[in-house]
């Protein structure tokens, strides 16, 4: 049974079987893989009883995937964006983070936080649209520093190698600055935690694999290819997401 766990910042822990034998696991960002193990374990009669069921409705038709055994599956389906959810997002009043979108409102706490399905932005922040963005950069470069710092590190070691700075910056159109082996510097744009994890994952390999190869040669990206397998299609489906380096 091949299991893929998709993290997001809703404190949640979802199982959710497929019709292709496998299992998705929707789990809140910072909750240890054991914990999730742990739940898996505890509910595995369930599962194993719920993917029959589901062959059985499909007609017992199964697709076989090959995910990378470092990273997050590629979703299965992905989130459309609406012109008006677009536009909601660069008059600050939705936000994306992890691919997720939630809704931007005020609040009379001074500090801005998530709560279920909202980012709540002080009543004097939510003002206007320029106090409102300035308020959304400030929270994504804190979400970097504390949840894309964590996957920095993740791939530090699978790569086995540890960068000498990461920072987190607005790069004007760019979402990670490429560094060689001497400098060993990961530079991400701070909007990188908006995209899905499996793009955020496809950003910072990339940026380590520059670390072994300059350029992208043919040589860089077969060695891009030993740790992210389909980097064409997530290439491919981070151009839909480029309209957020504008914001």
């Amino acid at each position: 049974m091949k299991v893929y766990i998709q993290r997001t910042l809703k404190r949640t822990l979802k199982i959710c079987p497929q019709s292709d034998g496998s299992v998705t696991v929707i789990a809140y960002q910072f909750l240890s893989q054991k914990a999730i193990a742990d739940h898996i374990a505890e509910n595995l009669p369930w599962i194993l009883e719920h993917l029959k069921k589901v062959a059985k409705h499909d007609g017992g038709l199964v697709k076989k995937s090959q995910p990378d055994a470092t990273s997050s599956e590629m979703p299965r389906e992905y989130l459309e964006l609406s012109n008006q959810v677009i536009k909601d997002i660069f008059a600050g009043k939705s936000i994306l983070l992890c691919g997720q979108l939630y809704t931007c409102n005020a609040s009379t706490n001074s500090q801005t936080h998530l709560q279920d399905d909202c980012l709540y932005i002080a009543d004097k922040q939510f003002a206007t649209r320029e106090l409102r963005l300035k308020a959304i950069k400030t929270f994504l470069k804190r979400m970097s520093n504390s949840v894309l710092s964590q996957e920095v590190s993740k791939w530090g070691s699978y790569f086995a190698l540890c960068p000498t700075k990461i920072q987190f910056k607005d790069l004007h159109g760019r979402w990670c600055s490429c560094s060689d082996a001497e400098l060993r510097a990961i530079v991400l744009d701070y909007r990188l935690i908006q995209l899905p994890q499996h793009l955020q994952e496809y950003v910072i390999a990339h940026a380590f694999a520059h670390f072994a190869k300059s350029g992208h040669t043919v040589d860089y990206f077969e060695h891009l290819a030993c740790y992210i397998r389909d980097y064409k299609e997530r290439q491919k489906s981070i151009s839909s997401y480029d309209f957020l380096l504008d914001v």
